[in-house]
């Protein structure tokens, strides 16, 4: 709902009434991104083609459930696919019942299985609190090379895990806030169990812990600041903390591309631990168009036992947004720079997509 005037208080009769005067809002979503990036694969100004799609039904026949699927093309040879379903008012309480589905297909080394249930409580005012547990199947594929097994690179794993999250949010606008805070945390306890690879000799795991307690911390910070009539500021921190004695390639955190660390590939970094601090400029031409320019400065670090590496990326750039018949469209133009690769406008990104609401 969108509330379009303030609400009224009428006496009639010794009782009291308030009047609201709102109209309703087009939420479901259906959107693609294509982006365009340099294949480092390939010699010369070949590039990459990457996509992703989503589709977002967030009031099912009116009675507030959702249903979201994403499926994004990474790279060459790598899909992500995610599903997610939230019922609230179980059973007439208060309580929110909701359940996540992750598939992470990385090109020709491993795949990964990630279930997730959750119950949650919304508070009076803005919070609400989640409790969850998950399950995280890695599994290596037979083509995966048995260096990077020896190396302890990869390895084949199952993790339980029980967490807690609790999330703040008093931003004004769903879509295109100018104001307001939002604050999430998490934190996640649980056991990963290494699985026997046949392509390795039994032996191979005497060396190893089969069983580890694993610990994960994560945070998501922003505030938006009103900056005159028809603009605002995002200021955005957030990172996450994978707590392990034995972590592996696929167990990592992936940063990098539009959602995370603009101007590098789609999950370019793997990172045990990583944090992004965001500040974005954004000036409004109508209430639902504005202009953006960000910089983004990322830290990370990978706690492999063989290899271990830390960096401080950035990126910038800049974009538009604006509402046309068929949707929102928007186009964002990046470069990053890290040790990896030079800032250079030779490998800048380019993202253009479009939302359209029902």
């Amino acid at each position: 709902l969108k509330v379009v005037r303030p609400p009224q208080v009428q006496f009639f009769r010794d009782k009291a009434r308030v009047v609201y005067y709102h109209e309703d809002r087009q939420t479901n979503q259906i959107d693609g991104v294509v982006g365009f990036l340099p294949d480092p694969s390939r010699s010369g100004n070949k590039l990459l083609i990457t996509g992703e799609a989503n589709m977002n039904i967030r009031n099912i026949k009116g009675s507030g459930k959702q249903l979201g699927l994403q499926w994004r093309r990474v790279n060459k040879g790598s899909v992500i696919l995610n599903g997610e379903y939230v019922h609230p008012n179980l059973f007439g309480t208060p309580f929110e019942l909701g359940t996540r589905f992750g598939l992470l297909k990385q090109d020709s080394s491993f795949i990964t299985i990630q279930p997730r249930v959750q119950l949650a409580y919304n508070t009076i005012r803005h919070g609400r609190f989640s409790v969850f547990t998950e399950w995280r199947n890695s599994r290596i594929l037979s083509t995966a090379s048995p260096q990077s097994l020896r190396a302890l690179d990869l390895a084949d794993a199952r993790t339980n895990t029980y967490g807690l999250n609790y999330l703040w949010n008093n931003l004004d606008d769903f879509y295109f806030p100018r104001k307001g805070r939002l604050v999430e945390l998490q934190l996640a306890a649980g056991r990963k169990k290494l699985l026997r690879n046949p392509v390795l000799e039994k032996e191979f795991y005497d060396t190893l812990e089969v069983n580890t307690t694993q610990l994960s911390l994560g945070m998501r910070l922003e505030n938006f600041f009103r900056v005159g009539k028809n603009s605002a500021l995002l200021a955005r921190l957030r990172g996450e903390a994978l707590l392990n004695d034995q972590i592996f390639i696929n167990d990592m955190y992936r940063i990098g591309g539009l959602a995370s660390l603009r101007g590098f590939d789609e999950y370019f970094f793997f990172a045990s631990t990583y944090g992004i601090g965001t500040l974005e400029y954004r000036l409004f031409t109508a209430e639902d168009s504005y202009v953006l320019l960000f910089y983004d400065q990322g830290y990370y670090r990978s706690d492999l036992e063989q290899s271990k590496a830390e960096g401080l990326p950035l990126g910038v750039g800049g974009g538009i947004s604006f509402s046309t018949g068929a949707g929102i469209f928007q186009l964002v133009y990046s470069v990053g720079k890290s040790e990896q690769q030079p800032m250079s406008l030779r490998a800048s990104k380019i993202h253009f997509g479009i939302t359209s609401k029902f």
